[in-house]
């Protein structure tokens, strides 16, 4: 049987994931208030990947980030573990295991010029996210 990890499912996506969950997977969905899981790992613990090993998954698909473009512009340093640091290092971890990876973004990462945006789309950010230390590296490990 498959086995998936659904990070931040609290959302809509996230939500309608777990109802639509296929029969044939086994999946562990984290949702911030139900779960008493707090979806921000800390990421200079390492305990995502922890989290991950216990689980060990064949797909990660990470839905948790600060969506809000102006609370990430006014607070920026607020959201970098979840926005730049975890899909950094779900990367790392599904890349060193050989595992799959799913990243779900903002459409911030985009300029807002070329819509619609599709997978193959070049992130080109006119906000904050231009800024982000390591945002062209998650986009080239993904």
């Amino acid at each position: 049987m498959k086995k998936a990890v659904v990070l931040g499912a609290s959302g809509v996506v996230g939500q309608h994931m777990i109802k639509r969950k296929p029969s044939g997977i086994d999946a562990v969905f984290t949702r911030r208030v139900s779960d008493q899981l707090y979806e921000k790992f800390d990421a200079k613990k390492d305990s995502i990947a922890e989290f991950l090993d216990h689980h060990n998954p064949d797909v990660v698909i990470n839905l948790v980030g600060q969506n809000n473009v102006d609370a990430v512009e006014k607070n920026h340093e607020e959201y970098i573990c979840e926005n730049v640091e975890l899909p950094l290092l779900i990367s790392r971890w599904t890349q060193k295991n050989s595992r799959h990876f799913i990243q779900v973004s903002t459409q911030g990462v985009f300029s807002g010029e070329d819509a619609p945006y599709f997978t193959y789309s070049k992130p080109d950010p006119i906000t904050w996210y231009r800024k982000a230390e390591g945002i062209s590296r998650i986009n080239s490990t993904s």
